[in-house]
């Protein structure tokens, strides 16, 4: 769930994976595996994440609703 929310915020902000990574300096491999659910994602990222994509914290880690 974090990981399609992670992608769902980076699309609305026309980020491109790469982007991201750069952002927070991770490889776009290691974004990738984020938005897969491959790898964990320490709290430490997911406040850089939010900070990078704008939103709130809870933005990443609620359930997302689509009608934002």
């Amino acid at each position: 769930m974090i990981g399609q929310n992670i992608r769902f915020h980076r699309l609305r902000r026309f980020m491109t994976q790469p982007q991201l990574g750069a952002a927070i300096e991770v490889t776009q491999q290691q974004v990738q595996k984020y938005e897969d659910g491959l790898d964990a994602i320490s709290a430490v990222r997911l406040f850089q994440l939010s900070r990078v994509l704008g939103v709130p914290l809870d933005a990443l880690v609620e359930p997302l609703n689509r009608n934002r």
